[in-house]
């Protein structure tokens, strides 16, 4: 639905994030399946990256219903002609550079401590701690491959990220746990 208010409200915006989403980094990172893709949730992927990477974090506390808060803000970009697509662009490309390069399908994948391996499909709640944290500091955040995969196989253990992640835990609960942790955890 998003998709569709994007075409209407700028179809210029909506081709630039579609050619993001192509990103090979990006989609090294998140495995989806076929039905996935069809119903276009990469994008939808790449949309709460645009939405939530320089958000205040007052404001994540303070959301009613997740579904309407993404929809409002796609259409507040849409309608912004200052929003700075270079910089996004950039923070998009570099968060996903490091992740591909460190990662790639393990990025947002579960952890799972007494394996000692990541497994599963992509999750969201990961997604919302480990790019978003990334792309929050992605100007002076340069750790290397070693750094980035501790990190993230520590959030694993991290209370603050098992606490807020699990069944019964909605995104309207979860975000504003999860987003400034990943802020916090992926500074330089």
């Amino acid at each position: 639905m998003r998709n569709c208010i994007l075409v209407g409200l700028n179809p210029n915006l909506y081709r630039w994030i579609k050619e993001l989403s192509t990103n090979e980094n990006f989609q090294l990172c998140i495995p989806l399946n076929e039905k996935s893709l069809e119903e276009q949730y990469d994008i939808e992927i790449l949309c709460r990256f645009l939405v939530l990477r320089k958000i205040d974090e007052s404001v994540l506390s303070k959301i009613p219903d997740v579904d309407t808060f993404f929809t409002e803000k796609i259409q507040e970009i849409a309608n912004n002609p200052s929003f700075n697509l270079e910089e996004e662009q950039a923070a998009f490309e570099k968060t996903f550079q490091l992740l591909g390069e460190c990662m790639a399908g393990d990025s947002f994948q579960k952890y799972d401590v007494n394996k000692q391996k990541f497994s599963g499909a992509f999750l969201l709640a990961p997604f919302e701690t480990i790019a978003l944290g990334i792309g929050y500091n992605y100007q002076q955040y340069n750790a290397t491959c070693s750094d980035i995969k501790n990190k993230i196989i520590e959030i694993w253990s991290n209370p603050e990220f098992t606490s807020a992640f699990g069944r019964g835990k909605d995104a309207r609960t979860r975000l504003p746990k999860l987003i400034p942790l990943g802020r916090k955890l992926f500074t330089s």
